[in-house]
């Protein structure tokens, strides 16, 4: 029990310290703006992480919140991707901070690191702080190139990309977290359903996506009737089980909805048209 609390405190602390940021942001900015530059920053942080976290297994999280072992892990780096890091990327980024702040903020994630390595937090499998060091220092620059190009279409296009399947994701893993709907092909564990649900949720942000885009009567029924016909076979291949057909209703009905608050703030993230001067030291 000791160790449960201890673990959850230095989680806990982060977030508070990074909410804090995130809240700072709407002193300046719009909501729009801000929208665009964290949920962004969030998907982009959620492609590195599927891959080095999820399939090459690079490191491991013990915040011992949760009682199952994978889901806590999982939930450790999902604080760690979805809070820590791109609100930093995206206070960074909207405050016009200088090559010099991304290396103190650089530096702060890389003692959190070692720090975390020390207290038996986190465990490197294959990953080291050097990497963390070099890919969260481009990350920055990343995320200030991305906002300064957002009124391009293929930039814009790419962005919804990003942010979409993060709300099918989240609302799942709530699913699967409840027991009221399963992925998998062997064990339907956590580790098999942390490999599906995201390409689940990509491929249904494609349709998501023409309805946004084309907004015409045919090609909203079409995807829609798409969509329900990929959950018809996935249920038929039993990749996924789901104990009412509503949740996955309501699970449409909601994307659709944030789908559109994200096509318009996209569209409408316009105060960085012009590439931003960066403050001075």
């Amino acid at each position: 029990m000791k160790r449960r609390f201890s673990n959850k405190v230095p989680f806990i602390l982060l977030t508070i310290i990074h909410l804090c940021m995130f809240l700072y942001n709407f002193k300046k900015h719009t909501a729009t703006t801000i929208f665009t530059s964290l949920f962004t920053n969030i998907g982009m942080a959620y492609i590195f992480e599927y891959v080095v976290f999820t399939w090459l297994k690079a490191y491991h999280y013990f915040p011992i919140i949760f009682k199952n072992r994978d889901f806590d892990n999982a939930f450790g780096a999902l604080l760690s991707q979805a809070i820590f890091v791109p609100i930093t990327a995206t206070f960074l980024t909207l405050n016009k901070k200088s090559w010099f702040w991304k290396m103190i903020f650089t530096l702060y994630f890389s003692i959190i690191e070692r720090m975390f390595l020390h207290w038996k937090l986190h465990q490197n499998r294959w990953w080291n702080t050097t990497l963390t060091t070099s890919l969260i220092f481009l990350y920055f620059f990343i995320s200030d190139f991305w906002l300064r190009n957002i009124t391009k279409k293929i930039v814009q296009v790419i962005s919804y990309v990003l942010i979409s399947p993060l709300f099918i994701m989240h609302y799942l893993y709530a699913l699967i977290f409840f027991k009221r709907i399963t992925f998998g092909y062997k064990k339907y564990s956590w580790e098999e359903a942390f490999k599906l649900v995201p390409l689940y949720g990509l491929v249904q942000t494609l349709f998501y996506m023409f309805i946004s885009y084309k907004r015409t009567p045919l090609v909203f029924l079409t995807s829609i009737f798409s969509i329900f016909i990929i959950d018809f076979c996935l249920i038929k291949l039993k990749l996924m089980k789901v104990k009412r057909y509503l949740y996955l209703l309501i699970l449409h009905m909601y994307t659709l909805a944030l789908n559109s608050y994200s096509y318009y703030a996209i569209q409408n993230t316009r105060e960085w048209k012009e590439a931003p001067k960066e403050e001075n030291l």
